[in-house]
Order: structure tokens, then sequence, then C-alpha cells
């Protein structure tokens, strides 16, 4: 009900006939184990508002929903969480039957390894009040396809969808200054993504070891490119690089063997900043 301000520890826990629950926006606070083992919640809401919801400890073996088969999971505000780990355990950490969430409107941050290793997951829509997704936010998420950044997000941190190795296409919205080191590196099934023309930073690795991308260009708004950016892109065969790239860092292109051509303007780029920038791309032809 819309009057209750809290659920207490292990309100619900082991309540194993259960199967959805629908959190008012009244509720601000969760306890430790509030639904431990409730084996049959399969759908979970927390309705809009603008209070931050603070959640129970998680830990191993120890999270807010242990045990909790959750398939479809609607989150419309802000979460708290004392982690007590560096992954950052959160709620909804490594929920591998998790299948669709939606992050409403009201929500500005994605935390850190908020969904990590949710390798059922298929499809996320984030919401257009979202400003940052956090380090590891989706990383091992192998089942996930697509993923649109709205144009909300600023930065998006390091490993944030590491090794989502079924992820083919990926559009950044154009207010994305900084793509994180190792973003999207791992991303093996990723054949295309357009980089917003507001990125000014791509951070270290963030495109590596991504075999199934063809062709990408670089929007005039992005300075350097970062140590390691696209290495062993194998399937890469042509890049265009914006006009303001003045720096290109050491591997950046290292081992991308279908690479056949490069276009830039080299009067630019006044750095070469390290070794083997080219380094093993075998079939250049055109730069």
């Amino acid at each position: 009900g819309n009057s209750v301000a809290s659920i207490g520890n292990s309100a619900f826990d082991s309540c194993s006939g259960l199967t959805e629950i629908t959190i008012p926006d009244s509720v601000t606070s969760i306890g430790d184990g509030a639904f431990y083992g409730c084996s049959s919640l399969k759908s979970l809401t927390i309705e809009d508002g603008d209070s931050e919801l603070k959640l129970g400890y998680n830990g191993y073996n120890e999270v807010l929903f242990y045990d909790c088969p959750i398939e479809i999971l609607y989150i419309g505000r802000n979460l708290s969480y004392n982690t007590g780990y560096s992954y950052g355990y959160s709620p909804f950490y490594n929920k591998k039957e998790l299948k669709t969430i939606t992050i409403g409107n009201s929500v500005t941050s994605i935390d850190k390894s908020a969904f990590y290793k949710c390798t059922g997951l298929t499809s996320v829509t984030i919401g257009n009040s979202v400003t940052s997704i956090g380090s590891s936010a989706f990383e091992g998420c192998t089942g996930l396809t697509e993923v649109t950044i709205p144009n909300s997000v600023t930065s998006i941190g390091s490993s944030a969808f590491y090794n989502c190795s079924g992820l083919t296409q990926v559009t950044i919205g154009n207010s994305v200054t900084e793509i994180g080191g190792g973003a999207f590196e791992g991303c093996t099934g990723l054949t295309e993504v357009a980089i917003g023309n507001s990125v000014t930073e791509i951070g270290i690795g963030a495109f590596r070891y991504c075999t199934g991308l063809t062709e990408v260009i670089i929007p005039n708004s992005v300075t350097e490119i970062s140590f390691e950016t696209f290495r062993n892109c194998t399937g890469l065969t042509e890049v265009t690089i914006g006009n303001s790239v003045t720096k290109i860092g050491g591997g950046a292109f290292e081992d991308c063997t279908g690479l056949t051509t490069v276009n830039f303007n080299a009067e630019n780029c006044t750095s070469m900043n390290g070794y083997y920038v080219f380094r093993g791309c075998s079939n250049l032809t055109t730069l």
C-alpha cells in the first residue's frame, strides 16, 4: 500500500508461493533479506518516484532477492545499497533468470556492477533521465543483443558492457562525452556501433577484441584514440578518423588483420603516441 514507508528485515523470507510484487514510491527502505528465498518470485516492479530507495546489505549469497528467479524487472527510481565488496553486489548481481529490464525516467544513474553476469538478459530499456552507466554495469551479460543509450547519458563507465558477446548493435546517444576503458571489450558479436558526435574520449581498450566490427567512424568530436582502443578487431576493414584527433595511442589498431583502409587528416594528427599503432595490419593498403 501507498502509506507503507519501510519493509523490515526478513519480512517475506521464504514466501515460496509469492510470484509478483509491486513496491510503491512511499517505501524508502527495505531491510536485510526481506525477500530471501521467495523461490517463485518472477516479476518485480519498483514504482516511479523521486525519493531514493535504500536496500538492505548485499553480500555473497546474502542478497536481498537471493533464490528469487526474477525474470521481469522495472526500476522506477534510484537505488542505494551497501555492497561491502569491490565488485559491488547489487540486489540483481548474477541474476541468470533475469530477461527484461526497464529503467524508468526518474532514474538518474545505473550503479557499478548493477547487472553483472545476468547472462539470461535479452532486453534493456534505459530511461531518458539516466546520465551515467557505472563500471561493469552489464559486464558478462552474454544474452544481450541490442542496446540504445539515450541522449541523457554523458558517461559510460569502464567495462560497462565487457564480454557482452551476444551484443550485435550499439547506439550511443549524442550527449555521451566519455566511453570508459574496456567499455565494450570482448563484445565479439558486435557488428555495428554508432558513436555519437559529442564523444571526446574513448578509453583504453574500449573496443578491444570486438572481432565482428567491420567499419568504424570516429566523429570529429574525438580528440584522442587511446592505447589499444581497437586492438584485435580482426573483422575491421575500414576506419575513418575525425579531423579533431591529434593523438593515437600505442597499439590502437594492432592486429586488425582485416583492415585495408584508414582515412584521417594527417596534418591534424600530431602524435602517434607509443609503438605498434598499426602493427599486424597485414592487409593495410590505403592510408
